[in-house]
């Protein structure tokens, strides 16, 4: 629950018609990236890129709102969870 409350705002500020997914990395307290999904681009994915080498050992956390503003589960595509195994993330948390 350490993150859900700043994922939930996050969340709300992506512009996706339907689905809106937020991603934030951390290591402890000190977060390396957060990021929104974006019409072609997952959470997850713009949240890798800008952690970049600092995501090896930390924590990926997401969440995603429906256009009804509830909570759903935002796990990770298939695809994504590959980038994730790639680039070392140690834990994902997935809000709901």
């Amino acid at each position: 629950m350490k993150f859900k409350n700043f994922l939930l705002s996050l969340a709300q500020t992506s512009k996706h018609h339907r689905y809106r997914h937020a991603a934030l990395i951390a290591k402890g307290n000190q977060i390396f990236s957060v990021a929104v999904n974006t019409d072609g681009h997952h959470a997850e994915a713009n949240a890798l890129v800008r952690a970049g080498n600092r995501a090896k050992g930390a924590t990926l956390y997401t969440l995603m709102v429906r256009s009804d503003d509830s909570v759903g589960n935002g796990a990770p595509c298939p695809r994504c969870m590959e980038a994730i195994s790639y680039t070392k993330i140690r834990r994902v948390v997935v809000y709901v």
